[in-house]
């Protein structure tokens, strides 16, 4: 069950809230889109949607706080003297 095929449409469904929602709305047009076989179509057809909603917007709060976090050392160059920091 572990094709690139189905890993794409796993990371597709988590990561893309357009094909999420289509997903919701049309489940088997989107297994059939993406030509899983018999049995990913039926794993996908069972997923637990309350539980991809929940783990989707789990991710999308990761990658938002990823992006809006300073850098590691951030702190550090802003308790340095400014001819140190080259400004």
């Amino acid at each position: 069950m572990s094709s690139p095929r189905f890993e794409t449409f796993l990371a597709r469904l988590y990561a893309d809230r357009a094909f999420r929602e289509l997903f919701l709305e049309a489940p088997e047009q989107c297994a059939n889109e993406m030509r899983l076989d018999d049995h990913e179509r039926r794993a996908v057809l069972d997923i637990d949607k309350a539980g991809l909603l929940m783990a989707a917007r789990s991710y999308e709060l990761k990658r938002v706080g990823r992006r809006s976090r300073p850098g590691r050392f951030a702190i550090w160059r802003w308790l340095l003297p400014k001819r140190a920091r080259g400004v």
